[in-house]
């Protein structure tokens, strides 16, 4: 058998033929220790990352199925793999191969942008905890433009983080739809940020991202005032105006569109908080008017109890003066409502009580004048058993 291995090498090195890659031989240990060989062949595999990159490279028996566990991260974007293919950008194969000649691998990896998104804890079950939470959310955006970004860009970035703390403190509905509007401030939020890190080289790109954060903020100032006020709507328009004309170098250009976003960012908060304060004096003179009214349909209460329901009803209208946010004026419109419900109804029975005490006293004291009256007998008897 040696004689016969070692021709077929001297054959093969004559002719220029290159002999398969293999390891030592072995000895067959079914052989009797005779000398029977057995070849072990084996393969080079390499794998490759999506650009191309060596990840590994290692020998592998015939027949074996190769493997590399791969997977990438940072903390710009999120890296899917969805397998490997016989080329850079190929098609992804359902299995690898087993091993029958060297091959190589590269791996296909979907990449897309990270995004941040909002959760809430268990305990966010109200909306003044959730708005908590999401404020811890928003400063921690904050953090991270202010380690990015320069410092007129931090600045910037600063003002737009108190509108959005802002426009958070005056969501109000349920708590699912707060903690909705509060994500998308959030998303908002982290977007801005992300636009800001962005190293932009050209002026169009500079104009369009200040737009889009224009664009945001006029539709935030809207959602709070709860209307398309006119002079938000007017500056949001002189603003935009503004910016799209704007020309010259790209430095230039980038902080006059950041002064006019800043100018025009103050000019909606101070609308919307000038709408929002006159809307809650409209509201609680309202609520005030309806109280009275309905302390007024109550009739026959006596001296007293009117007296009291009247002191009842200047503690409510007290309680509603001191709400400074739409978010929490009708919740508490609503429970000063069940309040003065469940207070005129109490009234309401102790007088109806008092009422009937008075007119049993006086049906007794008639009764008992009527039987002063009547001799002993028949009829003295049926007015008593009466």
């Amino acid at each position: 058998m040696k004689k016969r291995l070692l021709a077929s090498l001297a054959i093969a090195v004559a002719l220029g033929v290159s002999m398969p890659a293999c390891a030592a031989p072995t000895v067959d240990p079914d052989n009797g220790g005779g000398d029977e060989i057995v070849d072990t062949l084996q393969f080079t595999v390499k794998f490759y990352d999506e650009d191309g990159a060596q990840l590994d490279s290692r020998k592998w028996n015939k027949d074996e199925v190769p493997s590399f566990t791969y997977s990438k991260t940072d903390d710009e974007f999120e890296y899917t793999f969805e397998g490997w293919a016989t080329s850079q950008g190929g098609e992804v194969l359902s299995a690898l191969p087993a091993v029958t000649a060297d091959a190589q691998y590269y791996a296909i990896v979907t990449k897309t942008e990270k995004v941040r998104t909002l959760s809430f804890s268990a305990s966010a079950n109200t909306s003044e905890s959730a708005k908590t939470e999401a404020v811890a959310g928003f400063a921690e955006i904050k953090a991270d433009a202010d380690e990015d970004l320069d410092v007129e860009s931090a600045q910037q970035f600063g003002a737009l983080y108190d509108y959005a703390v802002y426009i958070a403190s005056t969501a109000e509905g349920e708590v699912d739809e707060v903690k909705a509007k509060l994500r998308e401030i959030y998303s908002a939020l982290d977007s801005a940020y992300r636009t800001a890190k962005t190293t932009y080289t050209q002026v169009e790109q500079i104009k369009t991202a200040v737009l889009e954060q224009m664009q945001s903020v006029y539709d935030y100032a809207v959602e709070a005032a709860g209307a398309e006020i006119e002079q938000i709507k007017t500056a949001y328009f002189t603003a935009k105006t503004t910016v799209e004309n704007l020309s010259g170098d790209l430095l230039t250009v980038k902080a006059s569109a950041k002064a006019v976003l800043g100018e025009f960012s103050s000019q909606a908060k101070s609308y919307a908080t000038e709408l929002i304060s006159a809307k809650l004096t409209e509201l609680k003179t309202a609520a005030a008017t309806v109280i009275d009214e309905t302390v007024a349909t109550v009739k026959e209460l006596g001296e007293t109890l009117t007296e009291k329901l009247n002191d009842y009803a200047a503690q409510l209208k007290a309680r509603i003066n001191g709400v400074n946010t739409l978010d929490s004026f009708y919740p508490t419109v609503s429970d000063v409502k069940e309040q003065l419900t469940a207070k005129i109804t109490e009234y309401v029975t102790e007088r109806l009580t008092e009422l009937k005490t008075a007119a049993i006293s006086e049906l007794d004291e008639v009764v008992s004048g009527a039987l002063a009256k009547l001799p002993d007998g028949k009829y003295k008897t049926q007015l008593t058993e009466f």
